[in-house]
């Protein structure tokens, strides 16, 4: 077995974390291929051919900031994606972390990626504490699983690989309870998720 170091000097070395995306993704995909689920819209399949921006080459360390911590306005003036993504790269990040998907729609995301050639690796649940897949309430859970699907959609549009969510409140019921609400809900988010290539 190779070290990191033998592995990273080598220069056709396979790509570890890549490697087992795609063997998670191939996993996933087969549930989603025999559930049936319809997962793309045409315009996602439209933006998977799209170039995506790709992190900088040949760091072994990246560093990142969330969408929340770059300013939304200046001088009184609201910014746009662009310039706050423009903001983030004259700062010296190497990529942000999407966390403020709620507003946005997975073409405009796509958009500003492309346009300011900043790295956005994922999306982060904007309402997870808030929208709780652990919560009694169906009505909750259900708008939490609406949220994540957008998260999944923004992240692929963006050419982000993942979306973090925190999946509830230990004090929405027992253990088992709360970890059976939250596995049914992540089910149905798998068939989507593989589809987009997100983990």
């Amino acid at each position: 077995m190779r070290s990191n170091a033998d592995s990273s000097s080598t220069p056709n070395a396979l790509n570890r974390r890549r490697f087992l995306s795609s063997s998670a993704v191939a996993g996933s995909a087969a549930v989603a291929m025999g559930s049936g689920f319809a997962a793309t819209t045409d315009s996602e399949k439209e933006l998977i051919d799209q170039k995506i921006v790709r992190p900088p080459e040949n760091k072994r360390l990246l560093l990142s900031c969330k969408m929340g911590m770059i300013a939304s306005k200046r001088d009184g003036k609201s910014l746009t994606l662009v310039e706050r993504l423009t903001m983030a790269k004259e700062a010296g990040f190497d990529g942000v972390d999407f966390d403020q998907a709620a507003p946005h729609s997975p073409q405009a995301v796509r958009k500003a990626v492309r346009e300011s050639g900043v790295f956005v690796h994922n999306a982060i649940n904007h309402s997870h504490w808030q929208d709780r897949l652990t919560s009694a309430n169906k009505a909750v859970r259900d708008q939490g699983r609406a949220n994540i699907e957008h998260c999944l959609r923004v992240s692929h549009a963006a050419g982000g690989s993942a979306v973090l969510i925190v999946i509830g409140r230990g004090e929405d019921g027992s253990e088992d309870q709360t970890t059976q609400r939250c596995r049914d809900e992540i089910k149905q988010l798998l068939p989507l998720a593989a589809s987009l290539g997100q983990m």
